[in-house]
């Protein structure tokens, strides 16, 4: 039995001459005959994973994707493997935090205070809704972005109130 993203799967190989693509919701919706679930809309995890079967049907033929939720689209982008620098063991691609793991490895503060809006910055797309409220995202060992600031010798704390997260060096880290 094929995947009802297959029809996406087929549309972005038949288009390896571009660098990238951009599908609003709809155009999706329309390819694959049926509305986003809501979970694809949201988690930028439903997209990247490469647990999903989809999203490795993509990611064999060379594309990366990135959720946009604020403009209800996604953006598809073509990947040169061999030229990716910080790979996390065992993932074809880097983290889409290793940005984030570069920036806080120039930081020489024991601790930095960073809103959203600025590690939105740094990563270059939009958090997913759970790192706005579930400090799992943050904490969580197993997580890929977790174990890119530790391996740099950082860790990391939500503070839901203050609309921000709290980096500091890790004693247990690889800092120097």
């Amino acid at each position: 039995m094929t995947s009802k993203y297959q029809r996406l799967a087929d549309y972005l190989i038949a288009h390896t001459d571009v660098g990238a693509i951009v599908l609003t919701f709809g155009a999706i919706e329309a390819m694959i005959g049926v509305p986003l679930p809501k979970m694809m809309q949201v988690d930028t995890s439903a997209w990247n994973s490469v647990h999903h079967a989809y999203v490795r049907d993509w990611e064999t033929a060379g594309w990366v994707a990135t959720l946009d939720w604020r403009n209800q689209q996604v953006v598809f982008a073509r990947e040169e493997r061999a030229a990716l620098p910080g790979r996390i063991k065992g993932r074809t691609r880097p983290s889409r935090f290793q940005a984030l793991a570069e920036y806080l490895a120039q930081c020489t503060e024991p601790g930095i205070v960073l809103d959203f809006a600025q590690i939105e910055a740094i990563i270059g797309h939009p958090l997913a809704v759970s790192a706005y409220t579930s400090d799992a995202m943050w904490t969580l060992a197993t997580l890929a972005s977790v174990r890119c600031w530790k391996a740099v010798g950082w860790r990391a704390r939500l503070d839901v109130k203050g609309r921000c997260v709290v980096f500091t060096h890790d004693a247990e880290g690889g800092r120097r």
